[in-house]
């Protein structure tokens, strides 16, 4: 038994689409960068690697440390 396909929709023009960046200090890698999406709500806040909050604390660590202080 086949199964049956469905077209493919092309993209459109006038709809927008978003790249969502990760909101981790010193990440801040793209989520989605093979495909963009139209608006999301709620919208994603972290990376594949930042979904652990040990992997984010470390994120922050490192990138504090960098940081000059003024």
């Amino acid at each position: 038994m086949t199964y049956a396909s469905t077209p493919i929709k092309p993209d459109n023009p006038a709809e927008n689409k978003f790249f969502f960046l990760c909101q981790t200090k010193g990440c801040e890698a793209v989520i989605n960068p093979e495909f963009p999406v139209s608006e999301k709500n709620p919208s994603p806040k972290w990376c594949r690697d930042c979904q652990s909050k040990e992997v984010r604390a470390e994120i922050g660590k490192n990138y504090a440390e960098r940081i000059p202080k003024i």
